[in-house]
């Protein structure tokens, strides 16, 4: 059984909730930073169409971002700010805070990264409601369009088979150069002066 034959009769199988599985996925993607996100598209765009299939995940996507952010919340105000209090922590907000949106819709929304402790530090900083929203929302969507280039083999038309491994390594050397390439050359720069 290949893989499309697997989400076709998985779709058959539940097609009276197949939306409600869909939805489930989604809004479950932010709040557990689970692997699924090319499962939950492969079986939306299979069983609902791509019209259908991308706008039940984006609204899955939304509805958990949303609950996301309220839980972190109310758990910070209901521990009485106590992660405030841990030492660097104000630090390691202020950093969060100053980071700007681009680089973190990037690094959020690259697939097997884990990004759980920014997601959850996001609504810690200063950070308006509005502006979490479009950053995670922003991330989503460049990882539901990165994820729909593999489901529709836009990637192998480079014909290149690369190691897992390799792949790995290369996905964390993007966040580190996103995330600290500039502090990386202002040190490379002042070494080599």
């Amino acid at each position: 059984m290949n893989i499309m034959e697997f989400f076709e009769s998985f779709a058959l199988t539940y097609e009276k909730n197949i939306m409600w599985v869909v939805l489930l996925f989604s809004f479950m993607h932010p709040l557990t930073e689970n692997p699924w996100s090319l499962f939950t598209l492969s079986l939306a765009l299979t069983a609902l169409g791509v019209i259908q299939g991308y706008l039940l995940i984006i609204t899955g996507y939304l509805i958990g971002v949303v609950v996301l952010y309220v839980l972190v919340r109310f758990i910070h105000q209901k521990s009485d700010c106590r992660f405030m209090k841990l030492k660097g922590a104000k630090k390691v907000l202020n950093w969060v805070a100053s980071t700007s949106t681009l680089r973190h819709i990037l690094v959020i929304g690259m697939p097997n990264i884990p990004t759980y402790p920014i997601k959850i530090s996001l609504p810690l900083t200063t950070m308006s409601f509005t502006k979490y929203i479009i950053t995670l929302m922003g991330s989503y969507l460049f990882l539901t369009i990165m994820n729909s280039l593999l489901y529709f083999g836009i990637f192998s038309l480079f014909g290149i088979n690369i190691p897992k491994w390799v792949s790995i390594l290369l996905l964390v050397i993007f966040v580190v150069v996103i995330y600290f390439g500039k502090d990386l050359k202002k040190h490379y720069q002042s070494t080599t002066s």
